[in-house]
């Protein structure tokens, strides 16, 4: 069974999906997900809890594709395919079209809620385990995994929110990206095993 917070958040997101934050309201909301505006604030207390829990959940449901796809992989290369697919390039697609979200993913109380702040240690974890199996060699460089997903994520961010100006852009830096990481996680250009 779905839970009142569950069907909320599912409300907003294809809400916001279709008409962008500024145009998406909390009675907007209860009636999509065919509930009180009483209830909805029950769940959240105000439009951005509910935006921040919103994203928190459509990041996880990027982390889990991500999860998911890389299981098969047989190289870091494949790997960070599809990491920049589905955490840089899907949200890079979305911002293109609501670019008032990129407003408030800068927002310094947005990225202070509880949510957001838990969204990014998530990743920054995620992303860090992909990289311990190539310790040794960012070690050699003075770098340690958790550092390098920092510098990956927060260079990412800057491409998604602005830096790149098209999909094609935003690919080639990412191409650039993942062959810097590549040289940094290999001994000798041979990637690690």
């Amino acid at each position: 069974m779905t839970s009142t917070k569950d069907k909320v958040i599912q409300a907003a997101q294809e809400l916001i999906s279709r008409y962008g934050y500024n145009r998406t309201s909390m009675t907007d909301v209860a009636k999509q997900a065919g509930l009180s505006r009483q209830t909805v604030y029950a769940v959240f207390a105000n439009k951005e809890d509910l935006f921040a829990e919103t994203s928190y959940h459509v990041f996880h449901e990027h982390l889990n594709k991500t999860r998911e796809g890389i299981t098969h992989c047989t190289s870091l290369g494949d790997q960070l395919n599809i990491y920049f697919e589905n955490m840089v390039v899907r949200p890079f697609i979305f911002l293109q079209n609501h670019p008032e979200a990129i407003t408030l993913w800068n927002d310094a109380d947005m990225n202070n809620h509880p949510a957001i702040a838990k969204l990014k240690n998530e990743h920054r974890q995620f992303l860090a385990e992909l990289l311990v199996p190539y310790t040794k060699y960012i070690g050699a460089s003075g770098q340690c995994p958790a550092h390098m997903a920092d510098f990956i994520i927060m260079t990412c961010r800057e491409m998604k929110c602005g830096k790149a100006s098209s999909i094609e852009e935003l690919r080639r830096l990412l191409d650039t990206l993942s062959a810097s990481i590549l040289a940094l996680t290999s001994q000798g250009g041979a990637e690690a095993a």
